[in-house]
């Protein structure tokens, strides 16, 4: 059989590298057709799977594979529960499995859907194959658990598809790239795939020391290929800020980060540019850093200068991006509110101000915009259409007209998920990063 091509992101770099798993997307190889192998042969597949088959509504399909013949049950979750504009909305979603998709549909949900694997006894593996639209999907195991949920299961990522991460086992997703086919779908995310030419950038993870928390922290960077650290022209830089309940290599995982931006540089559409995700973090803990104040100095006064000490960048702000998602996303609004000429682009995602301020009034009474200060750098904002951040975010909307502070928005069809911030981070870099 032809096994599916993977993509590896080269992780190589002479500051203090901590470990990185390699990062292996699932694909489509190109070749590999449902005509092209028995059932037989299918059968004994040990590897998740992309391939083309014409009789999917999608016309592609992905096989997950999973090793545990003395498991009782084993599960794939991912976010693969799809809705459309006629049955979605703020106060519930009608959700359809893969198989139910036809163009026009969306992921819908803020949750993984689980659905049941099947075990073949010859082999130890277990199997569940699905249509899958284009796009990057992340996906887990649960092994055990008798509950609906993941309750009393064992969570991991495929083993043999690890996600971009600092150490294994840090991030609990893995993920599956399915291709593009014109004649039965209708959106087509086809740069949040891996580069198959060689022209990808490199990613790696660095400890730095925070002065600001007396601590080692870690960062995520993304070089963009052909990266010199001689060039005469420093480089810009966009520092992405994960949500509340995720780390550092979030937005290189999850959110497909490296591979939107090197199709982006590769195409012409954007300057070749430097990536950098924070861990904000309290450092020792698992949730984000309460203090905003400290949060911010500990970008301004440790992360931005460790970054322009150790590579080839800018240190003009109109060179320096902020953008962030739901609880990144408030980050970025504080951010802005303290600290609005230290950087020339501002995106904030699914949040609004804070998940509970949604009358304009309060916030126009609470944050005084007034100096002409807001009015320098770019800003732009949206989130999912039908999340419910979408009355926070308006809120916002309405308090930055109130001040004269011009923005842009992008709204995506679906709920507080991954597939929205994909999507909103191609359009800040296609149509507004450093324009």
């Amino acid at each position: 059989m032809k096994k599916i091509a993977v993509f590896l992101l080269t992780l190589s770099m002479l500051l203090s590298i901590m470990p990185v798993g390699a990062m292996a997307t699932a694909q489509w190889d190109g070749l590999i057709k449902s005509g092209d192998f028995t059932q037989e042969e299918f059968d004994a597949w040990t590897k998740t799977t992309v391939y083309r088959d014409e009789n999917s509504v999608t016309g592609y399909m992905v096989s997950f594979r999973y090793y545990a013949p003395e498991a009782a049950r084993v599960r794939v979750a991912g976010e693969w529960a799809f809705s459309d504009v006629h049955h979605a909305s703020l106060a519930k979603v009608d959700a359809l499995l893969p198989d139910q998709w036809y163009p026009g549909c969306f992921p819908s949900l803020g949750s993984s859907t689980p659905l049941d694997m099947t075990l073949n006894a010859e082999t130890g593996y277990w199997s569940c194959t699905i249509p899958l639209p284009s796009g990057i999907f992340n996906y887990q195991f649960w092994i055990g658990g008798e509950a609906d949920d993941n309750t009393g299961a064992e969570i991991t990522a495929d083993p043999q598809n690890r996600p971009i991460e600092m150490a294994e086992g840090n991030e609990k997703m893995s993920q599956v790239f399915m291709p593009f086919d014109p004649d039965r779908q209708i959106d087509d995310y086809s740069n949040q795939g891996p580069r198959t030419d060689g022209q990808a950038g490199e990613v790696s993870f660095v400890n730095y020391y925070s002065s600001v928390f007396e601590a080692e922290c870690p960062l995520g960077v993304y070089l963009p290929y052909g990266y010199d650290a001689e060039r005469d022209e420093p480089y810009k830089v966009l520092y992405l800020a994960h949500g509340g309940g995720s780390i550092e290599s979030f937005w290189m995982s999850q959110l497909a980060a490296p591979n939107i931006a090197d199709n982006l540089i590769a195409q012409g559409i954007i300057e070749p540019t430097i990536i950098v995700t924070p861990n904000l973090r309290e450092p020792g803990t698992t949730g984000y850093a309460q203090d905003v104040e400290r949060n911010i100095e500990r970008v301004l006064t440790d992360i931005i200068p460790f970054i322009e000490a150790n590579y080839n960048v800018s240190t003009a702000a109109e060179d320096r991006a902020l953008a962030g998602l739901s609880m990144g996303s408030m980050f970025t609004w504080n951010t802005f509110y303290r600290q609005p000429l230290q950087f020339g682009y501002f995106g904030t995602w699914s949040s609004g101000v804070a998940g509970n301020m949604t009358d304009e009034n309060e916030l126009i009474a609470t944050y005084d915009l007034s100096s002409d200060d807001y009015k320098v750098p770019t800003f732009v904002t949206g989130c999912g259409t039908f999340a419910s951040d979408a009355l926070p975010t308006y809120a916002m909307q309405k308090m930055l007209t109130h001040y004269g502070i011009e923005y842009t928005s992008c709204y995506v069809n679906g709920a507080h998920r991954c597939h929205v911030w994909s999507v909103q981070l191609e359009d800040f870099m296609k149509r507004v990063l450093w324009k």
